[in-house]
């Protein structure tokens, strides 16, 4: 470490630029810079929030400082961006504002700018939300960017001191994404470039760094007005089980990926309910996903956990309506579709039809101890609600939906695959795992019950690199 004693002077902050390696006479540190108020004597500065509904705690970043005021190149900001978790739910979504607090030392005190309000109209949920100040424009003022719990880059423009900052749109490219750090970075280039670290929600594993080199001006976005997505559910099929399969078609006029959600109406309903959906496209659902939507429509599979909503053993026709948000916020509620279901009688509550329970060998008034919808009994690592899903054998440790081998023929890759006899099993491929590429469905089986082995020919298939997957779902 290095310890530097400054003579009698307020600092207010201190930057320092070094190389990797720690060599050289300095132990690689190149320059350090120290900006300080002008008086000898200290002062203290408390710098005042406005207080929110509930704020919540991001995990760093929330901070910039830099030189933002136009036309004032020694004015510097300190600037704090959060969420007013106003729905008070825990998460930056729709229906809560962004607050940007900027606080501005003229050389002679500091001034605490009109607190600015954004409200969020995206549904996908975030936890993250960073800030940096850059010269990314080369000018002798920096600019304020941030990175939205939405995955969005903005920047926080403003023409002159007294001026309130407006928020713009500097890249849509990677909504749904999540940031954990913004800085400036110095390049050969006149001025900064900005430098973010993201984590992709298909690949939580990667980290990716991002670096938009210096440009003269801002980028132009699109001045396109975003328009929310239409959703509407399908006539086939009109009817379900315990598990009601729910097909939904998304439009969205800018291509963005939207989120579909589900309503229903019962003949004891006073108001429309929110449907418990537990896979859609065979991947687990939440609210904090999107799907793919494009002009011309797409159809998703929603799985909707009908008997958990609607009582053990129901009977009966209800009303259901569908709609669906993207980063322009919530499309209107498409009109109502009858839809007639079938629920098995549930005993314990577990989600688990009291006849499936008893043919394979759990007890249908227990709901623990190895006869619930989460247990493994026998511990192949799928509970027995997804055993139940692919009609496998919830007590045999070789009995479970997977692809069993893939080998290269003649006549293009071969791909084995298993599961129960009286279930919908469905393979999937796709060339890479981007957010661009679905995955596309090459085989379904026939009429049921079917085999528990079946082998597919994916033709045409060679040289080339294919992922795989298999998914079941219930009549």
């Amino acid at each position: 470490p290095k310890y530097v004693t400054f003579p009698s002077k307020t600092v207010t902050w201190v930057r320092f630029w070094g190389t990797s390696g720690s060599v050289g006479a300095n132990n690689g540190l190149q320059e350090f810079e120290v900006y300080r108020t002008g008086a000898n004597d200290p002062v203290e500065s408390e710098l005042t929030l406005t207080e929110a509904t509930r704020s919540l705690p991001w995990r760093q970043g929330t901070f910039a400082a830099g030189y933002l005021t136009e036309g004032h190149t020694n004015w510097l900001s300190v600037v704090r961006i959060s969420v007013d978790d106003r729905n008070e739910n825990g998460v930056a979504d729709a229906g809560d504002d962004i607050l940007l607090h900027e606080y501005v030392n003229n050389t002679t005190n500091w001034v605490a700018k009109q607190l600015q309000r954004s409200s969020i109209h995206s549904p996908v949920k975030g936890h993250r939300f960073v800030t940096a100040s850059t010269r990314y424009t080369g000018q002798a003022n920096a600019g304020l960017f941030a990175a939205e719990p939405r995955g969005a880059i903005v920047t926080w423009e403003s023409s002159g001191p007294d001026e309130s900052r407006i928020r713009h749109d500097f890249s849509r490219h990677y909504v749904g994404s999540s940031w954990d750090q913004l800085a400036a970075c110095r390049t050969d280039d006149q001025g900064e470039a900005l430098v973010g670290l993201m984590t992709s929600t298909n690949q939580p594993n990667e980290c990716r760094v991002m670096l938009w080199e210096p440009r003269d001006s801002l980028p132009a976005v699109s001045g396109v007005t975003e328009t929310p997505p239409t959703a509407r559910i399908m006539p086939d099929p009109g009817s379900g089980g315990s598990l009601a399969r729910v097909d939904v078609r998304v439009w969205d006029a800018e291509g963005n990926d939207s989120l579909p959600v589900l309503e229903y109406w019962d003949s004891t309903s006073s108001s429309w309910t929110p449907a418990t959906v537990s896979l859609i496209n065979g991947e687990a659902y939440s609210m904090a996903m999107t799907v793919l939507a494009v002009p011309t429509g797409c159809t998703h599979r929603l799985l909707w956990r009908s008997a958990a909503d609607l009582g053990s053993g129901f009977t009966g026709t209800v009303k259901l309506r569908a709609r669906a948000a993207d980063n322009s916020g919530w499309g209107d509620w498409s009109e109502e579709t009858l839809y007639t279901i079938t629920a098995s009688t549930d005993g314990d509550g577990d989600a688990l039809p009291d006849a499936w329970e008893l043919a394979r060998g759990l007890d249908p008034t227990q709901n623990a101890n190895g006869h619930g919808a989460t247990d493994d009994p026998d511990h192949d690592g799928r509970s027995n609600w997804e055993e139940y899903v692919s009609d496998t054998d919830p007590l045999d440790g070789d009995s479970f939906l997977a692809i069993t081998d893939i080998s290269l023929t003649e006549l293009g890759i071969r791909i084995g695959i298993r599961g129960g006899t009286g279930a919908i099993r469905i393979l999937e491929t796709r060339s890479g795992l981007n957010d661009v590429d679905p995955w596309r469905p090459i085989f379904t089986n026939g009429d049921l019950p079917t085999t528990v082995s079946t082998n597919v020919i994916d033709a045409g298939a060679t040289n080339r690199s294919l992922f795989y997957r298999i998914r079941a779902e219930r009549p």
